[in-house]
């Protein structure tokens, strides 16, 4: 019956996120290469949670000196909105950190504790990340989530009227900011490639002017290369007036006449 029980939770968690997708998200969300890449970061932070919390009681075992629900603090959750944040948009990534908090307090000893503290660490990611555009921001991000774990710890503490092991609990909140900061920046240049999904932070990357293909072009075809540059500011500007992506317009119009370097002589 607990089983049938967490079936139906989780059912109604899934069901009500995609219900937003569809009705109060672009178009463009619809598409089942980008349900499936929300659905593979949210199954991916619940797993990432159960094999931490399987490891947890090896740990204590280890080090008995350290609470269990202290260990619980080092459990990287609020990844999952780090990662909706850069792969989609803020909107997103709220709605689905509260599916990803609910989902993972449920294996937690403390249900409401852990809802709260992984909760506050995620909207902690999705803000820090807002109007950033560079992957150096992930390890901002990373910070911010260990210090709002140490407000949330300190917050609960004092609540509860408990301060045992409390240099413990909050090393682990520290910690937790620092896994966020590493998986993240391991795991979005992989769901990057694998969905084929151009985040801020590559889009970023491919309108420097540095880049190896610009320079490339700007040395066998100047001419198209300058065009090229104009078009990209004009886009920009057309974008923003209308408030559609800057950067995706601006980036489209640097490659868009790329194929002329392999015969540039036709285009003088």
């Amino acid at each position: 019956l607990s089983l049938l029980g967490i079936c139906l939770l989780v059912g109604l968690l899934l069901g009500s996120l995609c219900l937003y997708i569809w009705t109060l998200q672009p178009k463009a969300m619809r598409r089942p290469k980008n349900l499936f890449l929300v659905a593979s970061v949210i199954l991916l932070t619940v797993a990432i949670t159960r094999y931490f919390l399987f490891f947890i009681p090896s740990v204590h075992h280890a080090l008995p000196n350290v609470p269990l629900s202290a260990l619980e603090y080092s459990i990287p959750v609020a990844l999952g909105g780090l990662l909706l944040a850069v792969l989609f948009n803020s909107r997103l990534a709220f709605a689905g950190a509260l599916a990803i908090s609910i989902l993972t307090s449920l294996m937690a000893s403390a249900e409401l504790r852990f809802f709260l503290y992984s909760f506050v660490g995620s909207l902690t990611a999705i803000f820090a990340l807002v109007g950033q555009k560079n992957r150096a921001t992930l390890l901002k991000a990373g910070a911010m989530v260990g210090l709002a774990n140490l407000y949330t710890i300190l917050a609960w503490s004092l609540l509860s009227g408990g301060t045992e092991s409390f240099g413990f609990y909050l090393f682990c909140g520290l910690v937790n900011g620092l896994f966020v900061a590493i998986l993240s920046l391991g795991l979005l240049p992989l769901f990057e490639y694998l969905f084929e999904v151009a985040s801020d932070f590559r889009l970023v990357e491919l309108c420097n002017l540095n880049h190896p293909l610009l320079k490339q072009m700007i040395l066998k075809a100047p001419g198209t290369y300058h065009h090229s540059v104009v078009v990209g500011t004009l886009a920009e500007s057309a974008a923003e007036a209308i408030g559609a992506n800057a950067l995706l317009c601006r980036v489209g119009a640097y490659y868009h006449a790329i194929g002329k370097i392999t015969t540039p002589s036709y285009f003088d």
